[in-house]
């Protein structure tokens, strides 16, 4: 099953969508804060364990009242995933074992976090992965891999410290 998909559609033999009844799904509540509440939605049956939940986030002024809910990733489909991370802007990635990262501004971390990298152009080869950082200074830290082989950093890219809130609240 993709990320892709909507496992509370279920579907008749001939793959018609059965109609979806509130009264055919449960709900969990977690209280991130006194103006933010998590809710994951699921069919009945569903395990706490099991990717099918749908998660939106509810915030609330300070008398209680809903003054806005935020699908994860904009859309109230079944991703799953809430993600709630900073992007940091990279402006240098060093071609050295460990390659160390430098970005544009403070960037927050400590050492031991895991970090992800996206959308760096030249050195692509480390696009799409999680790292754990050992912090140089406050706008600098190495990755722990050996990035003297890889193709040189040209421009752009975004480190972020995800925070995610998943069907289990985790």
């Amino acid at each position: 099953m993709t990320r892709a998909t909507r496992p509370l559609q279920m579907r008749d033999a001939l793959g018609h969508v059965i109609p979806y009844s509130i009264t055919d799904s449960k709900l969990r509540i977690v209280y991130g804060t006194n103006t933010l509440r998590w809710y994951g939605i699921s069919r009945t049956g569903t395990l706490i364990t099991a990717s099918a939940w749908r998660v939106y986030q509810e915030t609330v002024n300070g008398s209680g009242n809903t003054i806005k809910i935020d699908y994860a990733n904009g859309s109230n489909d079944y991703d799953n995933i809430w993600d709630s991370s900073v992007a940091v802007n990279i402006s240098a990635i060093s071609q050295a074992d460990p390659g160390e990262v430098t970005c544009s501004a403070a960037h927050g971390y400590s050492t031991g976090d895991i970090i992800n990298i996206e959308d760096v152009e030249g050195m692509t080869e480390v696009n799409d992965g999680y790292y754990t950082i050992t912090k140089v200074n406050a706008t600098k830290f190495t990755i722990g891999v050996d990035t003297s082989g890889y193709t040189a950093y040209t421009t752009g890219g975004k480190t972020y410290k995800r925070t995610y809130a998943n069907y289990d609240f985790s």
